[in-house]
């Protein structure tokens, strides 16, 4: 799209202007607060935060185009990186060729399309280094935040709901593992900029961030984080310059060392009567890490009037680390801690078996849907179908798998090649810096994107659009060191308006859809609330009420046609007019009914394997005699619940009943008809006792069995049958 000429590397990094950019910077800014809020509303897992958030990185990708064009640059992909990041986006795309739940391929495309455009911002908005700090000091900042809440809420001072979830302390991220995976994130790239900072202030600054960000990865218990925080810290070891490591070592080790002794103290009081202690605890830590820093830097002013040599200078670090050892040893762990790190050389943990079980069940789904894949979503959709015990997951807890899954062969390609072209340009950026003081910010911005990586692996962090950000951001930040470096650009005349073309294209795909999911996000809500006003109201306000919330779903529906749920709740807005309306002898009763059946397979269509909407389904098909919706939303709701023994048992007695009266209203044919459904039902739960291992030691739930009720239901079928 731009064509390039390489020139020889320069001697900084990245040569900043002398004339200070104020629109640029201006630009730089607003990116940063991009990066900054998404782990403040729960990681954007839930709508319509994630709506919200594609409307805002389109505007700021408008923005970043008129910054172009102010500076008559139109070039649009620009490195080798580049091409593996819209690569991803553009499989999610072709995903929806097959997607069974096309509703959520849409949404996982727009995903990946936001995932690539904050990238591409990220990496056109660097200058130079400052710009560069600008953003991983946003990357901290939001981090310090999120962990601070979550220090607070367990100790009463911030009342929020979500902080808490299964007794393990969440924040704003919604989920305890990418809580402290995000930390650890934060904390490899404050130490990268910590050991390069030469400000004292903002040596302060990260020495405290980076105590408060191990000290809630620890009380969050995520033996996976603390995978990030060893692998991390062992890569920037031996990647950094010789003179580099040892400062590493002594200020990673007095902040976790600081982080486990108060650890201990902070666990005990947020489960005793007076939970704010706590917050004291957490504070008593900081003069700790402080009086680190303070003899660091007594040491190095000792280093250069001395000219000590560097055995020397390792043992005194050595000394200062072993005394923290053995002041965490005396101490001990807590309870909670002993157990999580006793549980990581535990290979039959359940938390292990699990994930390698949920793995195996991802490639036979990538067997049925091998070249584009189920489209996202498509794992929550099928996995059920795949399993060999029951057990409730909505994520892969892999994100490799999740991409095959989701993207099949060709998003699995372009996944690998993100992570092979990062490597090839960092490999290049080696080669330019090796060990000059250039290399120390780009070694930890690789082992970050590294760490996170190697979790996504075994967890679904990258299921959560704030931690995949975070993620492309880093990957942006090494394209454009690559970029602006190694490369002069230049551009073809008849290019230019092309890559301007297709970014207006772009924007426009994420921007106009999202802005209509969100209206209909709204209109649908509004719709429920009044849904639930007329389900409480009598008589002509019961109607009222009614007709509000059909016209809520209406709009909804005209803004998202792909949305399942909207479908659902309208057709089941369109049962309640027509049960009103037969009560009463009405004519109109017979269009509504046309109308809720219309819906309620539309639905069905668009998102057939979501059991929780298709019981909702059968239920409404029930209600209007609906005797096809029935049949069809009761299989699927078995499709869906394959190893649910009181799914079989609900689904063969309604369909009795309606074998029962067909009979009544003389329709012999449909009668026959809907009691067969009942003998191939057996024989559907034959096939899938034989497939299953009931006796596993992890399944959830009530074991699969013919229960005596489906026997009872079975049996009247098989006479009815018999006798006809």
């Amino acid at each position: 799209m731009s064509s390039r000429r390489k020139q020889k590397p320069r001697e900084a990094n990245l040569i900043a202007e002398n004339r200070i950019d104020w629109w640029g910077l201006g630009i730089v800014g607003l990116v940063a607060l991009l990066l900054f809020y998404p782990p403040y509303f729960q990681a954007l897992f839930f709508a319509p935060h994630i709506f919200i958030n594609h409307i805002i990185t389109a505007l700021v990708f408008i923005l970043v185009w008129i910054d172009k064009y102010r500076r008559r640059d139109f070039s649009f992909i620009s490195s080798p990186l580049d091409w593996a990041i819209i690569a991803y986006a553009i499989a999610y795309a072709l995903s929806l060729i097959n997607a069974v739940h096309i509703g959520d391929a849409v949404y996982g495309f727009l995903k990946a399309l936001n995932y690539f455009m904050i990238y591409w911002i990220v990496s056109q908005v660097i200058r130079d280094n400052s710009h560069i700090k600008i953003i991983l000091k946003a990357i901290i900042f939001s981090g310090l935040g999120v962990a601070l809440i979550a220090l607070l809420v367990p100790t009463g001072l911030i009342d929020y709901s979500k902080g808490i979830i299964d007794n393990h302390i969440a924040s704003t991220m919604g989920y305890h593992n990418a809580l402290a995976a995000f930390l650890s994130v934060v904390t490899l790239l404050s130490i990268s900029l910590l050991i390069n900072e030469k400000n004292r202030w903002w040596q302060v600054f990260y020495c405290v961030a980076n105590y408060i960000a191990l000290l809630v990865t620890l009380v969050a218990v995520s033996k996976g984080a603390w995978i990030i925080l060893i692998f991390g810290l062992f890569l920037l070891i031996i990647g950094m310059p010789r003179g580099y490591r040892l400062k590493i070592i002594y200020f990673f080790g007095i902040t976790i060392g600081t982080a486990i002794i108060i650890s201990n103290y902070f666990m005990a009081a947020i489960a005793s009567e007076s939970p704010i202690m706590g917050v004291w605890f957490t504070m008593a830590g900081i003069p700790v890490v402080m009086a680190g820093w303070i003899v660091w830097g007594l040491i190095e002013r000792w280093m250069q009037k001395q000219q000590i040599s560097r055995n020397i200078v390792i043992a005194l670090v050595s000394l200062v680390l072993i005394g923290a050892i053995f002041t965490v040893t005396q101490m001990g762990l807590s309870n909670q801690l002993v157990q999580e790190i006793g549980e990581i050389a535990d290979l039959e943990n359940l938390s292990y078996v699990t994930r390698a079980d949920f793995m195996i069940w991802a490639v036979d789904i990538v067997k049925d849907y091998p070249v584009f894949g189920a489209g996202a979503g498509g794992w929550n959709a099928l996995y059920k179908q795949y399993q060999e015990y029951n057990f409730a997951t909505t994520e892969t807890h892999s994100h490799i798998l999740q991409v095959w899954v989701e993207a099949g062969t060709m998003g699995l390609i372009a996944f690998v090649a993100i992570w092979i072209l990062f490597c090839y340009l960092l490999y290049n950026l080696y080669k330019s810096y090796r060990g000059r003081e250039e290399w120390v910010l780009i070694w930890g911005i690789a082992v970050a994107a590294m760490g996170l990586g190697l979790h996504s692996c075994f967890d679904f962090d990258l299921s959560m659009p704030s931690m995949a950000i975070l993620l492309w951001s880093l990957f942006a930040l090494i394209s454009s060191h690559y970029n602006v470096s190694n490369h002069e650009k230049t551009i073809k005349p008849d290019l230019k308006w092309v890559n301007v073309v297709m970014a207006c294209i772009l924007a426009f795909v994420l921007l106009i859809p999202s802005a209509q999911y969100l209206s209909a996000y709204k209109q649908a809500n509004q719709g429920q609330q009044a849904l639930q006003s007329a389900q409480s109201d009598q008589n002509q306000a019961q109607a009222e009420q009614l007709n509000r919330a059909a016209i809520y779903f209406s709009q909804a529906i005209q803004n998202d046609s792909l949305n399942a749920d909207y479908w659902s709740q309208f057709g089941s807005i369109q049962g309640y007019f027509y049960r009103i309306l037969d009560q009463q002898g009405h004519q109109q009763a017979a269009i509504h009914r046309s109308q809720s059946i219309a819906a309620m397979n539309k639905a069905a269509d668009l998102k057939p394997y979501d059991p929780q909407m298709t019981q909702i389904l059968v239920e409404n098909a029930a209600q209007i005699g609906d005797l096809d919706g029935i049949i069809r939303f009761g299989k699927l709701t078995v499709k869906g619940l394959p190893n649910n023994p009181e799914v079989y048992s609900k689904m063969a007695q309604l369909w009795w009943n309606a074998s029962q009266q067909c009979v009544k209203n003389d329709e012999p044919d449909m009668a026959i008809k809907t009691a067969e459904e009942i003998i191939n039902l057996e024989k559907d739960l034959q096939q899938q006792l034989a497939k299953v291992d009931v006796d596993h030691p992890f399944w959830q739930g009530e074991k699969l069995a013919i229960t005596p009720e489906f026997e009872a239901t079975y049996q009247q079928a098989r006479e009815f049958l018999d006798n006809q």
